[in-house]
């Protein structure tokens, strides 16, 4: 059972807007006023809505509700409508700060206790991206409560911003691409054609890691083929304004994709998905980009930055699937700008 709030619940008041009629019932909770449009044709109908409002109001108030309740109603009504990669960050933010700050009651969450849980976090050496992850998942389940009224106000905590550093590592050429094809006869010989062809994929794709093991023909899925007219991706996304929506592909990978059989993921892999990028840095030792070996994202890099010489940021940014274009052009624009001026002082030269 939850800790009684020291507060006690709200008066619910009835008005009605002049210009339709409708009824409102309003209250003020949690330093703000709030609203809820009483469905009904009477304020007789309305004032015993709000009654009703009020003691649902004063039974949440008095038994507040359990943290487990909330992570269970959130997974049941939200998370199930989103996708796996979505629900899983969730419940790995919800782990982690169960760890950390274990709890009763979904409103012992404070700005000061998620603020004790960043810093433990940055202690763990996760990065800013990630702690800005765990925590913008967190605040999404605390803030749906309070939408729902299980929550009396989720926390306003503001994530101080963090300047995204450079790109770590650096894309990949097509020679050193044709050195982790030649690797594959050798660190995976029992089934080295399997990687070979995952590998091309991934060059002419530019998918991350996690994209292409989604990849799928069937219709079901998060992420899926779709050549039946204009070669594109049909996307199942975590974000409310993009739920479902539609990403260009390459015309180079849909004819690469063109002789498969049509069912199920498009690559089978014969390891598990933790596995997969481990191999593919396998395959990419011996190659330095900038300390390091070439690892999935940096053939995802090469595909960009030749992809950033021959079309505009915007449409780079949805080729890419960013979510913002600063992304874009941080990443990649720049680096196609920066390619091509080389190109220009060799010819230059040679013209001279």
């Amino acid at each position: 059972m939850g800790r009684r709030n020291k507060s006690g619940p709200p008066n619910v008041k009835v008005v009605q807007e002049s210009r339709t009629g409708t009824f409102k019932m309003r209250w003020k909770e949690g330093g703000r006023w709030r609203e809820k449009t009483a469905k009904v044709n009477t304020r007789r109908q309305a004032e015993r809505a709000a009654r009703d409002l009020e003691r649902d109001m004063a039974e949440r108030h008095a038994l507040g509700i359990t943290w487990e309740a909330l992570i269970v109603r959130y997974d049941r009504e939200h998370l199930a409508h989103k996708s796996t990669p979505y629900r899983k960050s969730t419940h790995s933010a919800i782990a982690s700060y169960e760890n950390l700050l274990p709890l009763n009651d979904a409103d012992e969450v404070t700005t000061e206790t998620i603020s004790r849980w960043a810093t433990h976090l940055r202690s763990q050496n996760k990065s800013d991206a990630s702690v800005r992850s765990y925590i913008k998942h967190l605040l999404a389940m605390l803030r749906w409560g309070e939408q729902m009224d299980l929550v009396e106000r989720a926390p306003r905590y503001r994530m101080r911003h963090i300047e995204t550093p450079g790109m770590r590592g650096r894309p990949i050429t097509r020679a050193e691409f044709e050195q982790m094809l030649d690797a594959c006869k050798v660190i995976r010989p029992q089934d080295w054609a399997i990687w070979d062809d995952y590998l091309k994929g991934l060059w002419l794709s530019g998918l991350r890691l996690r994209e292409s093991l989604a990849l799928s023909w069937d219709t079901g899925d998060d992420f899926v083929v779709d050549l039946s007219g204009t070669p594109c991706y049909h996307i199942h996304g975590s974000d409310k304004k993009r739920r479902h929506y539609l990403a260009p592909m390459p015309p180079d990978f849909a004819t690469y994709l063109r002789d498969r059989d049509r069912e199920g993921k498009v690559w089978q892999m014969p390891v598990n998905a933790d596995q997969v990028g481990k191999i593919v840095a396998k395959l990419g030792a011996g190659i330095d980009v900038g300390g390091k070996t070439a690892t999935a994202h940096d053939i995802r890099r090469a595909f960009g930055t030749r992809w950033a010489r021959a079309l505009m940021p915007a449409d780079l940014k949805e080729l890419m699937r960013h979510s913002n274009v600063s992304t874009t052009m941080k990443f990649y624009v720049r680096a196609g700008v920066d390619s091509i001026g080389e190109e220009l002082q060799k010819k230059l030269h040679l013209a001279i």
